[in-house]
């Protein structure tokens, strides 16, 4: 089934006028530095001032507008500011260094409690130390950031999980430092930052290079709602897509059913050069090959029986805007062929013989989207799906979150989701009944997984709900329970939490760290941060790891079985991109061995990982581990 959508269906992408993005300023020549713990002595005073001089020229070179100060003027703003040193007091005039404050303000926003941070700008060196009269500390660590301050951020939000093969912190961070960009900017993304930013360029080119960073990475949610949620994940997955949608390059978009593919492939064509131009929407799904061709390409008249008038095809249709092609891997064999000559040579041709040679291809300028939530690799080794055509679709790769991996976007989401049922369902002369949610039924449908659709699940839920009581405005946890339902926490034995980062010191943000560096390897946690972490888990770090393996298996089943693939995407967050490379995961994690006890031997044992695959991997390491012991 094809359609097509007007450019102004959907777009509302946000004006001049909207409220500018806020970006955290780490730096301790202009962030504020607290005075609870120091008196009013002449150096404090002293600093002070330093501080604010140089935050004035920092504010004029990067578009900032400072939130605590109403009197600095900055001619064409390209955001507000929060600016926060990363220094504690420790004396009267001494201090050391300390990002404790910083991450306090990201976890109250990540949580709701404030305005949501952006961006974070992240100032490499720090002085510390005794405060001298001059008001400039006494030491110095040129290398604080990466040292010290990116790896707590890390530790705490996790990285990036939506961009597959990134090593970004899921809070984007952006360093600042006076050293030339050649020299870091290879180790400042290394370190899990999304770039760096030059103080040896001038204002104009500072402001430019922050604007592009807001735009790429900033957490920034959907103006028109469509998208709802505050999440770190979500909003990093709306970034991906602003990335996505300044090329011509193909897009392959990941997810289960109903966590909103149709809608991000949109958000894609609105934050586009092409958002004036045409967009159509083709479901690939329950079509035959035939049929599939046609509606695609077209056909000139005479092509086949019927065909008695020529007929262009969506693609031909489209041209210079974008097409979003959903559920790819239901598209048949001969049609995964045509595919190849649109994403290779950017031709398309009719099926038939044309009247005039002339006429025999289009040249195209198409933006691609595609999106399944069928595994693509295990097709391309099953034979079912073409592996040269799998590398040109998925030239960008968004991973879409699933519902129960964001809870904390539940609440919005309902909400959204009962205004929009209650607006369709009023109807003139008899207006609906407005319902709101008690605090019970929040908590329960934030507790669900919503295996069966997602978004889509629950609004369905709603609607049931809704027609239930049509004349009740209250709606409570009875109104969605169903009999068989699963909560995450039945199905895993871990208690949701709204992110990893919301409590940095729970037992699941500990045992998601050590998962982290296991799969990640030591560059990205410090080994002696590792050890400190395990050392305070109950239980040995591989009978914890044997646990969140039983958990993916658990969570990757579909239809009775999960495959590799699968596994290692809900063991890890994100999609390997083959099933060879899944099992090249799975074989390092289970290889680990920490203190004395063997993962391998915990997974052998273990009655849970009953996956066939799964077992003949653990079977053949055991053998080879035997073999090499004998």
């Amino acid at each position: 089934m094809k359609h097509e959508q007007s450019a102004d269906a959907f777009r509302q992408v946000p004006s001049g006028q909207q409220e500018l993005p806020l970006v955290l300023v780490i730096d301790d020549e202009v962030g504020t530095l607290s005075r609870s713990m120091a008196p009013e002595q002449t150096a404090v005073l002293h600093a002070s001032r330093r501080w604010q001089s140089k935050r004035t020229e920092y504010c004029e070179r990067f578009g900032l507008i400072p939130i605590d100060d109403g009197s600095l003027e900055v001619d064409s703003p390209v955001a507000r500011a929060v600016f926060m040193a990363p220094l504690q007091w420790v004396g009267s005039t001494s201090a050391v260094p300390s990002a404790s404050a910083a991450l306090k303000f990201l976890q109250d926003a990540s949580n709701g409690v404030s305005e949501l941070v952006a961006l974070i700008l992240l100032d490499l060196q720090v002085e510390y130390g005794d405060l001298g009269a001059s008001g400039a500390f006494a030491a110095a660590d040129a290398n604080y950031g990466l040292r010290f301050a990116l790896p707590a951020i890390r530790s705490q939000f996790g990285h990036d999980e939506t961009d597959p093969g990134k090593n970004w912190t899921r809070y984007p961070v952006v360093v600042i430092s006076g050293l030339p960009k050649e020299r870091l900017d290879e180790d400042v993304r290394r370190a899990g930052a999304r770039g760096m930013i030059s103080k040896q360029i001038g204002p104009s080119e500072a402001r430019k290079q922050l604007s592009a960073y807001l735009n790429a990475h900033g957490l920034v949610p959907d103006p028109r709602g469509l998208l709802s949620g505050r999440s770190l994940t979500m909003l990093n997955t709306l970034a991906a897509a602003r990335r996505a949608a300044t090329s011509r390059s193909s897009v392959l978009l990941l997810g289960e059913s109903g966590t909103g593919k149709e809608l991000l492939a949109r958000y894609t064509h609105d934050y586009s050069p092409r958002a004036s131009k045409r967009y159509g929407v083709y479901h690939a799904a329950g079509r035959g090959d035939e049929l599939q061709e046609d509606e695609l390409f077209g056909h000139w008249a005479g092509a086949f029986t019927g065909a008695d008038r020529d007929q262009a095809g969506l693609l031909e249709e489209l041209n210079t805007g974008t097409v979003f092609i959903d559920e790819v891997g239901d598209i048949g064999p001969r049609v995964q062929g045509a595919l190849m000559r649109p994403l290779q040579e950017r031709q398309t041709a009719r099926i038939g013989r044309p009247r005039s040679h002339d006429l025999r291809s289009t040249t195209l300028d198409l933006k691609f989207v595609f999106a399944t939530n069928k595994d693509l690799d295990e097709a391309v080794v099953n034979g079912k799906f073409r592996g040269d055509l799998l590398q040109r679709i998925s030239e960008t790769v968004i991973q879409l979150p699933a519902l129960r991996s964001r809870p904390e976007d539940i609440p919005l989401i309902a909400q959204r989701l009962l205004r929009q049922i209650e607006d369709d369902l009023d109807t003139p002369g008899s207006p609906t009944c407005r319902h709101y949610f008690d605090d019970a039924a929040l908590n329960y449908l934030r507790r669900l997984e919503f295996r069966d659709g997602n978004v889509r699940e629950l609004r369905s839920r709603i609607l049931h709900a809704v027609l239930a009581h049509a004349s009740e405005p209250r709606l409570t946890q009875t109104d969605f329970s169903r009999g068989g339902d699963t909560t995450v926490e039945e199905s895993t034995g871990i208690k949701p939490v709204p992110s990893v980062g919301a409590f940095p010191k729970t037992r699941l943000a500990q045992i998601d760290a050590l998962r982290r560096w296991i799969l990640d390897g030591p560059e990205g946690i410090p080994f002696g941060e590792m050890r400190e972490i395990v050392s305070t888990l109950r239980g040995s770090a591989p009978g914890l790891i044997v646990v969140l393996i039983e958990v993916a298996v658990a969570a990757a089943r579909l239809d009775g079985r999960a495959s590799l693939v699968r596994i290692v995407s809900e063991f890890w967050g994100s999609p390997p991109r083959t099933p060879q490379d899944a099992r090249r995961a799975l074989a390092r994690l289970l290889a680990a061995d920490w203190h004395g006890g063997s993962v391998l031997d915990g997974a052998a044992a273990s009655r849970h990982l009953s996956e066939e695959r799964l077992q003949r991997l653990i079977a053949q390491m055991v053998a080879e581990r035997n073999r090499n012991g004998s």
